[in-house]
């Protein structure tokens, strides 16, 4: 390559400062074609002229405007202007490939002999004018149909913004529907369903961006109605109406087709809500695929779940939703959801006295006490000579009577020099769900102090 650049051993002024590059600033996108180009750097003091090179490549083995070398097949100018700006026009723009381009500058003399060393190198952006072109995967369809729509643009488009405009129904307005990113091929997609609101035509268009919002032909397909499927949910029911936190139970129903048209697979979803319907912010329990359901074909489905150890007490339904994820288009959209209704036991309430691994003295009554638990309306305390509460004082469990929070055990009831083990469990007011937990997990001691001799 060396010897390419002959005039490259030419003393350079000692001390002179090579030119600083103002425009275009750093990667700057120009469409090609469009206007004018204006390269502008600092004026160097005794030049006459200044050179510019313009490559593809940042190493200007092979410049485009500069010195011709005889590498470049798409050789412009020789890039010898007697300003510090340069006029890269539409003319010589419309030569050259799209492309990441890179320049700098040097100072001539009169003599068109350098003056300074070349300046540090910027960059540019020529990009082509692309017209789009759109393709359908449909030449007609019906409702509930899937369409695919593909915008292509060619090679060169890579990376271009690509805007999608569809017009549901006979001489509708084009709207934007979605913008896309070309690939690497120069084209991207959109997939959509065909809704009763395309009735009885459908139009699509694509643009691509930048360099103008170029638009590609205008395509119209008819829309025909097809009969829609309907699912519901029925025969509904779970194995326990009354469950504490962290139980598990058993959920059942019956996923029905009750409209015309087939259904694709779909999913049924559970949630745990405080309403009867089912809204977004409810708490996902799990859920079931549903098979693909003909007119009127059903399918059993069944779950088991978990309530949340956090649950607060209180009513609670189980909510159960089809076509979770609106994968099937139905003729009634609003009837997707059933459910059954839970009670959620009090949570045990926390101890007051006796004090874990307290001492009681011998022969005395042993006072107990607990905080309130909320929903709880009645407590039973369960005292046992073990941690494991299997083998327990005699009368144990004991009811407490509504609104107490406290019990007394006569000192009768214990051994000298024995530890004993106690829990306290909640009920709710309408007690149709049962007695709720023992807590806490772990059961609180306390210790009969030996009797003096």
């Amino acid at each position: 390559m060396g010897q390419l650049f002959l005039f490259s051993f030419i003393n350079i002024a000692t001390g002179t400062s090579p030119p600083s590059l103002s425009n275009p600033y750093y990667e700057q996108t120009f469409c090609k074609g469009t206007n004018d180009i204006i390269f502008d750097w600092s004026y160097t003091s005794g030049s006459s002229y200044n050179e510019i090179w313009i490559d593809n490549n940042s190493g200007f083995g092979s410049p485009e405007v500069g010195f011709n070398n005889g590498q470049s097949s798409n050789w412009v100018h020789r890039g010898i202007v007697s300003l510090s700006e340069f006029l890269f026009s539409a003319y010589y723009q419309n030569k050259l490939p799209q492309n990441l381009y890179y320049w700098k500058a040097r100072a001539l003399n009169s003599s068109q002999d350098p003056i300074t060393s070349f300046s540090s190198s910027g960059s540019f952006i020529l990009l082509d004018k692309i017209t789009p072109s759109i393709t359908l995967s449909k030449s007609s369809m019906y409702v509930g149909d899937e369409i695919r729509v593909t915008c292509n643009v060619g090679s060169n488009g890579q990376g271009r913004q690509i805007t999608f405009y569809y017009a549901p129904g006979t001489n509708a307005n084009l709207s934007e529907y979605d913008q896309k990113e070309a690939d690497a091929n120069g084209s991207a997609y959109i997939n959509l369903t065909a809704r009763d609101n395309w009735l009885s035509e459908i139009s699509f268009q694509c643009s691509v961006e930048p360099c103008g919002k170029n638009f590609s032909s205008k395509e119209t397909i008819p829309v025909y109605p097809k009969p829609e499927p309907d699912l519901i949910v029925q025969n509904q029911s779970v194995n326990n109406t009354g469950v504490n936190p962290g139980d598990n139970i058993s959920a059942s129903c019956k996923v029905v087709n009750q409209g015309d048209g087939s259904a694709s697979s779909s999913r049924l979803e559970y949630y745990l809500s405080d309403n009867s319907s089912y809204q977004t912010y409810d708490t996902y329990l799990d859920y079931d695929n549903v098979t693909s359901l003909s007119s009127y074909e059903y399918s059993y489905e069944s779950e088991t779940l978990s309530i949340p150890s956090n649950t607060a007490c209180g009513t609670k339904y189980i909510i159960f939703l089809c076509d979770a994820d609106n994968d099937v288009s139905e003729s009634n959209e609003n009837n997707n959801s059933a459910y059954r209704t839970i009670f959620v036991k009090p949570s045990p309430p926390s101890l007051s006295s006796p004090g874990n691994n307290a001492n009681i003295s011998c022969g005395s009554d042993v006072y107990f006490s607990w905080n309130s638990a909320a929903c709880a309306n009645r407590y039973r305390i369960n005292i046992c000579k073990n941690s494991s509460m299997s083998s327990c004082i005699s009368g144990s469990p004991f009811d407490v009577s509504s609104g107490r929070r406290y019990y007394t055990a006569s000192s009768s009831k214990f051994t000298a020099g024995q530890t004993y083990y106690w829990q306290v469990a909640p009920i709710d007011s309408s007690e149709s769900y049962g007695w709720g937990d023992y807590g806490p997990s772990t059961p609180r001691s306390f210790y009969i102090q030996p009797c003096p001799p």
